[in-house]
Formats: structure tokens, C-alpha cells, sequence
């Protein structure tokens, strides 16, 4: 009996490298299963991705298993527009998101098939938070259209797949997770790669952290536009318990408000940032600029210079503002997810072909 159609999403946007790997050797861990194809999302790429498809993978594009299409429209990386897109793309039954830099694992499409086959109220994801396969997500194409998609409110790295796992099983859904080593493999790669497209990343000048005490540290993210934000980030492991329930989605690090935010410009040889309801304080740069200070406020603010330190403060703000939203997003009534429609743009598929994902009532 052919089992149900079913279409492994992949995003792409700059991850070349990490295709090659996986693309050839998802294509025949699972071709044996029948029913099923492979689309590819490139994100507006500028690393030769549609050019190696055209190239390399020609034969499996004319056989109809490997649907691609490219879009130019972003300009930056937006985890779930972009798999939004990707869903609406796929004409499966089932709709599974497997990341550039994941394996699906030998005979993953038979297991997909056979879980669902028997369990039709079933979406499955990986059972424990492994980064870089959380979002290993089979979902039926009627649940996805019907529960409204990846909540593009969400934006920065992380909890956009979570937000919509909980949303699924506070509708009732059964998550069906696995553990199985066949099934969880992926390419280790570098928190930088993992946010190198986004805007923090892309557009950040400086990143300033000011000591408090052992627990708390204030964190200034200064932005190319002259925006900046800033917030006190709290270590959670020493807040007072009203605290901590207060916080506790917030994992092990908690913010002890919403970033603020502000505008800044530089001097001579000074920084002046301009908080809210202030007239700016001057910051002078310290002679071996490693820091800037001002004596009279008893402010330091240490320059984060490494790119691997700066990569894990993107990832902490990022993460803890998405996991601090959570509660407020899964309050939402269904209705207003994503209201004004979801994956929406232009893309060509296969090269000639131009797709218009408009909304849909």
C-alpha cells in the first residue's frame, strides 16, 4: 500500500556547505519510501547554492523527487517565515522540517509514514533539546494550515519551533517524540554561523557588558542605525523564590526587566548614550579602549570583543527574550496567529517558474 505523501522541507540561506553534506545522503537514505520529495528553500543564498542544484542535482530535479525554489526577496534570515514558506511549498501530506545541517537518518520517511498511519492526531519531534535538532518537526499538511503555522512574531534565534509545539498540545495534539541515534544526526557547526544572518548579527557596532555583582550583569547591544538596547540580565539560581516564578520560563538566566532602548552617537574619543528621558551620558574611551567609562556616574561598560563571546550574548539575548514571550504568545486565541497571513513572497521554482505564496482565508 503507498504510504502517505510526505515532503522534507529544507531552508537554506547561505548553508551551501552544509547541503552538500546532507541533501545527496538524505535523497537515498529515504528514496526507497516512494512517496515523497525534497524541497529546497533557498533564502536569497549568495554562496552559489542555486548554481550546485543546477549543476549537481539536476537528475533528481528532472525526476520530480527535488522541488527548488529560490526567492530574493529577504534580506535577512527569519526562521519562521522562511519555514512557513517552505510548508506551503510541500504538496505532501505530511510536512517534516529537516535543517540544512540535519540528517533524516536511513528509512525516516517509512517511520514518519508509520506513525501517522496509526496515530492521525500525531505531529513528532525529537525527544530530548538537542540544539541543533529541536526542529525536526512531521506535521500533517491539514494541522499546519489548520493551527496557523510557525508565529512569525517570533523573530532571532529560538522557541519559534517550541511556541508552536506547545500551541499544537494545547490543542490537543499528540507529540510523538523519538530518540533513535539513526534519526538525530547533524553537522556541529558555530554559534555564529547560527545567527549570521540575522539582524542583531549583521547589524550590531558594539556589544558593552557592565558589571553589577556576581549575579547580575547589564548587557548594551549598539546598533549601526544609532539604536541601541540594553537590559540587566540575572543569573536565576539566586533570585528570591517570588522571583524565580516569576521567571521561569526563562531557563537559567532571567532579565530583571524588558530591554529598554535608546540612541547613541559617537565623539572624540567618547560614546554618548541617550536613555529614555535622559539627556545623554558621555562614556569616554578608556586609553587602551577596552572599556568606555564615566567616573562621576560609577559606569564601565567592557567592550565584548571576541567573536565567539559576542556570538553567545546574540544567541542569550535572543533566546531569552523569545522564551520570556512565550507565555503571552501561547495565551493568543487561534485566530490571531499570525492574522495577517504567513510565509507570504515571490519564488521561482526550478528555475523558471514563478509562485505566488499570497494570503489564504
Amino acid at each position: 500500500m503507498l504510504g502517505l505523501k510526505i515532503s522534507f522541507c529544507t531552508v537554506a540561506m547561505n548553508r551551501l556547505h552544509h547541503l552538500r553534506q546532507t541533501l545527496p545522503v538524505n535523497i537515498a537514505d529515504n528514496l526507497s519510501y516512494g512517496n515523497l520529495e525534497f524541497v529546497i528553500l533557498d533564502y536569497n543564498s549568495n554562496d552559489g547554492l542555486q548554481d550546485w542544484i543546477r549543476e549537481t542535482m539536476h537528475p533528481q530535479i528532472k525526476s520530480g523527487i527535488l522541488k527548488f525554489f529560490r526567492t530574493d526577496e529577504p534580506k535577512l534570515f527569519n526562521r519562521s517565515h522562511s519555514r512557513n514558506m517552505a510548508f506551503r511549498l510541500g504538496k505532501g501530506d505530511i510536512l517534516c522540517n529537516i535543517d540544512a545541517d540535519n540528517f533524516t537518518g536511513p528509512g525516516f520517511a517509512d517511520y514518519i509514514n508509520k506513525i501517522m498511519q496509526n496515530s492521525p492526531d500525531t505531529f513528532i519531534t525529537p525527544s530530548f533539546h538537542i540544539r541543533d535538532i529541536i526542529g525536526k518537526l512531521a506535521i500533517r499538511r491539514a494541522d499546519f494550515w489548520g493551527y496557523r503555522g510557525y508565529n512569525e512574531e517570533i523573530t532571532g534565534y529560538g522557541f519559534e519551533d517550541i511556541e508552536l509545539y506547545k500551541r499544537l498540545t494545547k490543542y490537543a495534539k499528540n507529540q510523538h517524540q523519538f530518540s533513535d541515534k539513526q534519526f538525530t544526526r547533524a553537522i556541529y557547526h558555530s554559534n555564529e554561523e547560527r545567527v549570521s544572518n540575522e539582524f542583531i548579527s549583521v547589524n550590531s557596532a558594539h556589544i558593552f557588558v557592565r558589571y553589577i555583582n556576581p549575579d547580575s550583569s547589564e548587557l548594551y547591544f549598539l546598533y549601526k542605525d544609532g539604536s541601541f538596547e540594553f537590559a540587566t540580565f540575572i543569573d536565576k539560581q539566586h533570585l528570591p523564590v517570588i522571583m524565580l516564578e516569576r521567571a521561569q520560563l526563562d531557563n537559567m538566566v532571567a532579565l530583571e526587566r524588558p530591554f529598554q532602548s535608546g540612541f547613541w552617537k559617537y565623539g572624540d574619543q567618547f560614546i554618548q548614550l541617550f536613555k529614555p528621558g535622559t539627556k545623554g551620558s558621555k562614556l569616554k574611551f578608556s586609553n587602551n579602549r577596552k572599556y568606555i567609562y564615566n567616573n562621576r556616574l560609577g559606569i564601565k561598560l567592557y567592550e565584548i570583543t571576541s567573536t565567539e563571546l559576542k556570538n553567545e550574548m546574540i544567541l542569550l539575548k535572543t533566546e531569552v527574550e523569545n522564551r520570556l514571550g512565550l507565555s503571552a504568545l501561547l495565551s493568543k486565541p487561534l485566530h490571531e496567529i499570525n492574522s495577517g497571513g504567513f510565509g507570504l513572497g515571490s519564488v521561482i521554482r526550478n528555475f523558471q517558474f514563478p509562485v505566488k505564496l499570497e494570503k489564504c482565508l
